[in-house]
């Protein structure tokens, strides 16, 4: 695999933005379904004191397809030098749990 060094973060989140898009009423229903089953989860996702760290073991540690599927998402919000330090952990779940590979598959490839 090959990734692209990039520095600028405008040109990640316009590709994140274009994909966004086609998923928007999913977007949609998932963060409803969070706020509803996992309150408390969503506001410290969307809170400042979320870290990297944070998002990659809740996305090793959750069951729930929906909340994967988010965190897959929030992946593209944190610049590449906080990733990088856990690119290898992400290539390793990527090849070895199915379940987390489809929801971080779109970052892999994007970076």
């Amino acid at each position: 695999m090959f990734f692209r060094k990039t520095k600028n973060k405008s040109e990640i989140c316009s590709a994140h933005l274009n994909v966004q898009d086609n998923h928007d009423h999913h977007l949609t229903s998932h963060i409803e379904h969070l706020a509803d089953k996992h309150p408390g989860l969503l506001r410290l996702f969307n809170s400042n004191l979320c870290t990297i760290s944070i998002v990659i073991n809740y996305l090793y540690s959750a069951k729930e397809n929906l909340l994967q599927e988010y965190l897959g998402r929030k992946l593209f919000e944190y610049e590449h030098d906080e990733v990088d330090f856990y690119l290898p952990q992400l290539l390793n779940m990527y090849i070895h749990v199915p379940a987390i590979a489809n929801v971080i598959r779109e970052y892999i490839v994007t970076r």
